[in-house]
């Protein structure tokens, strides 16, 4: 996961794929879809399900960073990774053991990120002040991390 959030070499996929426009705003947002590209290949999930306001530039990068995953709605009995903007709902206990959720500013929705990572199905949680991922998978040690993207 490290390599994930560091990113010690660039990915040449990244030159084909859209940029922001140059603003501020811009650049923290491809500075978050590639760090969603590098989560998607860590993650290797076989569905990729984006809620309502995650972009279609986001949703691009999502599905080059693992380029066998389908983009659903729900990944039912399948490895997913959740991309989501706001609260999870339902969509938590529709998903596999293995699976993973990232929620994307976790600042404007403190409480349902809060919610989420006390959940007793998250095992590994990483709050990244602007990103938030927890794994689902049993394998892994309960570990809680906080770092800046």
């Amino acid at each position: 996961m490290r390599d994930v959030v560091v990113a010690p070499v660039p990915y040449s996929i990244y030159d084909e794929l859209p940029v922001g426009d140059g603003s501020r705003e811009g650049e923290r947002s491809l500075r978050e879809d590639r760090f969603l590209l590098r989560l998607s290949n860590f993650v290797q999930p076989e569905v990729i399900c984006c809620t309502a306001g995650v972009g279609e530039r986001t949703r691009q990068y999502l599905a080059a960073g693992c380029r066998g995953a389908v983009l659903e709605e729900i990944g039912g009995d399948r490895r997913t990774l959740l991309v989501t903007r706001g609260d999870v709902g339902e969509r938590l206990a529709q998903l596999r053991d293995d699976s993973v959720v990232c929620m994307l500013n976790i600042g404007e929705h403190k409480a349902v990120w809060r919610r989420l990572k006390s959940d007793e199905r998250v095992v590994e949680s990483f709050d990244l002040h602007t990103i938030g991922i927890v794994f689902l998978d049993r394998r892994l040690s309960p570990r809680a991390y906080v770092a800046y993207l």
